[in-house]
């Protein structure tokens, strides 16, 4: 007699996931293969005085920036060149980068407090510089959209990997308050990060300048293959911008004690801090053009003098100190300081820009812009005087890494102060006999590669940028400090360069300027970071598992024909 066996399949369809915090896939490959070059990404601000809090799953963003085009020196020619803050509108399915830019606070006191209110506080123990507190300032998390968003902004819907599929962090915008006496502006933006399943660089990779409320940031995931093909992907001193200060006319007395004042001072004897994480000063050179915020100083209690805010370097006091280093892995250097003829028995003070701060405990789930390097106190120059611009951020998930390239995110140099012919007390042939500008910090690199390849050749640069020198016995520039670098184990063959940026010089001596700090490197498992950041890459392409298993098999045997068998199929 022939046996007959009833089967029951009970079907299991099984989604690993965890309640609170799960990776964060969108659709991998979503953007195609492609050889890129240029700018990649599209930066939308969020809607002015925003509050996107931990579990929301929807936020209005604000119009896209226009193109912005400016002359830059090509082999000693101008060359306009546009920055594009806009390379296609959000999609359903976009991969979206949300990160908190600036959220730090400070102590505001015009003293050696300024900073962290600690008066020994630096690597001089001098104090005036650092903060009281990080905030949210560098989290960052990616999300999936789920609805359309012109370029001209509007609701974004997404799917994120906090609780009720909402974003894990807590992300602000909103405006500086005048009254406050800790915080500057907090700005946070939205990238859309484009998802190639293998990618060819055909051209160098940029990033457009940080504006105040976006850029600066250059991101992609790469599902697949990702050839550097000899490129290089370039933040540099597109992050925080520099300190600037017009030409104050009168020359002020020697002043050493003035760490913070409004940039409307009219005694001349303080210049432009640099931009940071607590904040935006009033007057700032984003490495392409001057910009003025025309409603507010931007800074608790004002933008001008030689307290550094956070990790912006502090601006030159008279008579032409230099400006004080940006900080982000290491602390940048201090301006040099000078009063020249103009101060009793042509004495020296120590008055240039305090040195920016750097940022905190290095972890790869917070990424800062390098901070800008503080202006140099200026009375002759005809165009002012600058620091220089923090490096950016690369944040890259890729599968494999093949060739040879470079990633970068500098720091910018201080603008130079000129040089002239001297003579003891009389200055002849020169016009621009001041301060010099300090460098712009290194910014930040990220590496996650989820299928090593050993064989690839990467360097990485995250260099502070070098202070601006100036003529005899003046203050020169304080050097940036080095940025951070965050990779995953044996992503490849890695030459890392974290340097601080050199102090300017009068033409002999640093009159006092200092060297930046060395950044940090640290590397990492994927399995190491938190939940919410392990996704991206080849770890978000689909596999399918299945399993058949039968219940009771150990007595298979001794069923009776026509018995019912149950075997369940699990599908993940």
């Amino acid at each position: 007699m022939k046996k007959r066996f009833t089967l029951f399949v009970l079907l299991i369809l099984s989604i690993v996931a965890e309640m609170a915090y799960s990776q964060i896939c969108a659709t991998p490959g979503f953007d195609g293969s492609f050889d890129i070059s240029g700018q990649v990404n599209t930066y939308y601000p969020p809607a002015p005085n925003t509050i996107l809090s931990s579990g929301a799953t929807s936020v209005r963003l604000d119009k896209v920036p226009d193109d912005v085009t400016a002359n830059i020196v090509v082999n000693g020619a101008f060359v306009p060149f546009t920055n594009s803050y806009s390379k296609g509108q959000i999609h359903i399915g976009d991969l979206l980068l949300i990160i908190q830019m600036q959220n730090a606070s400070i102590e505001s006191s015009n003293s050696n407090l300024y900073g962290a209110g600690v008066p020994n506080f630096g690597p001089d123990g001098l104090g005036g510089t650092g903060y009281t507190s990080l905030g949210n300032t560098g989290l960052f998390e990616y999300v999936v959209a789920t609805s359309d968003v012109p370029i001209t902004g509007g609701l974004l819907t997404f799917r994120g990997a906090g609780v009720g599929t909402g974003v894990v962090n807590t992300y602000l915008n909103t405006d500086y308050d005048p009254a406050s006496t800790t915080r500057g502006q907090r700005t946070f933006q939205v990238v859309r990060a484009p998802q190639y399943s293998n990618v060819r660089l055909t051209g160098n990779i940029a990033a457009p300048p940080f504006n105040g409320k976006v850029g600066g940031i250059i991101a992609f995931d790469v599902a697949g293959i990702m050839d550097f093909n000899n490129k290089t992907i370039d933040a540099s001193a597109r992050g925080f911008r520099a300190g600037f200060v017009y030409t104050q006319g009168t020359p002020g007395l020697c002043n050493n004690g003035t760490y913070v004042a409004l940039s409307t001072n009219i005694d001349y004897q303080t210049s432009g801090k640099g931009e940071g994480i607590v904040g935006s000063p009033k007057n700032a050179w984003d490495g392409f053009k001057q910009v003025i915020n025309p409603l507010n100083e931007g800074l608790p209690v004002g933008s001008f003098g030689r307290g550094a805010p956070g990790n912006g370097g502090g601006g030159g006091n008279a008579h032409n100190s230099g400006g004080g280093g940006g900080g982000n892995g290491g602390f940048g250097g201090l301006g040099g300081s000078s009063c020249c003829n103009f101060c009793t028995n042509n004495t020296t003070q120590s008055s240039g820009g305090r040195p920016g701060s750097t940022t905190g405990t290095p972890t790869p789930a917070r990424l800062f812009m390098g901070g800008g390097g503080g202006a140099g106190e200026v009375n002759n120059a005809s165009m002012g005087n600058s620091g220089g611009v923090g490096g950016g951020i690369v944040l890259l998930n890729v599968g494999t890494i093949i060739g040879t390239g470079t990633i970068t995110a500098n720091g910018g140099a201080g603008q130079n102060a000129g040089w002239c012919s001297v003579s003891p007390y009389t200055i002849t042939g020169c016009v621009t006999n001041d301060g010099g500008g300090g460098g712009g910090a290194g910014g930040t690199v990220y590496l996650k590669v989820s299928t090593p390849n050993p064989g690839s050749i990467l360097t990485i640069s995250a260099n502070g940028g070098n202070g601006g020198t100036c003529s005899y016995n003046h203050g020169p520039g304080g050097g940036g400090g080095g940025g951070l670098i965050f990779y995953s184990n044996d992503a490849a063959a890695i030459t890392k360069n974290l340097g601080g940026g050199a102090a300017g010089t009068d033409g002999s001596s640093t009159v006092g300027a200092v060297y930046g700090q060395v950044g940090k490197a640290l590397t990492f498992t994927i399995s190491s970071l938190p939940s919410y950041l392990q996704g991206g890459g080849t770890i978000c392409y689909p596999a399918l598992s299945t399993t058949l298993s039968e219940a009771n098999a150990g007595v298979a045997g001794t069923r009776m024909p026509g018995a019912s068998v149950t075997y369940t199929l699990t599908i993940s």
